[in-house]
């Protein structure tokens, strides 16, 4: 069974006498995520402590995450990382500082990160499928495979909404799905493939994308879906 641990970041707000962790902080956000963290172990990461375990008993501080300390505390969080497969970091309600630090902590020690959330308590209710979907056992990663994705990390990552004179004529194109990642790996996980030549490539990478003027519809003009066969060949395996 893979050994994954929850992390999000501290609160700014604390109670005046010693509690453990995820009680000290007046954070709604932070109870939620113990009360759904499923018995797995769990952190918050502190401007003071580092990694600080959830029932670890603290006593009231008062340090701001800055850059310097952010660097600073990598060095001791990579030993407590590297006991785990996964980590699953609640970025929802953290400075972007939080985030690029247990980022590089987990990248200097090896190991997998997936950070999701948004604004201050966005997704918090797909944690348990997240840790669900992260404590399978991940597989090790085939060579052809391993070949395919160093190549692909070599190219240029293209993200929407893009620059279509950025597109070569022809070519092939590999999608990625922000929030999914390889069963080998933390790396990005290919969920597509697709080819198009004699010129074509630049608008039928357009059409995998509606915009406002594209949604004027008819009978003698079939919006983007309806000319994709990737979608076309789904609809078969789907009826079939």
């Amino acid at each position: 069974m893979t050994k994954i641990c929850i992390v999000t970041a501290c609160g700014n707000k604390k109670h005046e006498i010693p509690k453990p962790a995820w009680k000290i902080y007046k954070s709604s956000r932070i109870k939620a995520v113990y009360n759904r963290r499923n018995n797995h172990d769990m952190y918050i990461l502190s401007a003071e402590h580092g990694l600080l375990p959830s029932e670890k008993i603290i006593q009231p501080y008062n340090r701001i995450m800055d850059e310097q300390r952010s660097k600073e505390l990598i060095s001791d969080m990579v030993p407590i990382i590297q006991k785990y497969d996964t980590v699953i970091f609640f970025k929802a309600g953290a400075r972007k500082l939080y985030e690029q630090c247990i980022e590089s902590a987990c990248k200097k020690a090896d190991k997998k990160i997936i950070s999701f959330g948004y604004a201050i308590m966005g997704d918090i209710n797909k944690l348990p499928e997240i840790i669900r979907d992260a404590s399978r056992d991940t597989q090790p990663m085939p060579d052809n495979c391993k070949i395919l994705h160093e190549l692909l990390e070599r190219l240029p990552l293209i993200n929407y909404p893009f620059d279509a004179d950025r597109l070569p004529d022809n070519g092939i194109y590999f999608f990625y799905e922000y929030g999914e990642f390889q069963a080998h790996t933390s790396k990005p996980r290919i969920v597509r493939v697709g080819t198009h030549n004699q010129n074509n490539f630049k608008p039928r990478i357009r059409n995998h994308y509606v915009s406002d003027s594209k949604m004027n519809f008819n009978s003698n003009r079939s919006p983007p879906h309806d000319r994709s066969i990737f979608r076309k060949n789904i609809g078969r395996a789907m009826l079939n």
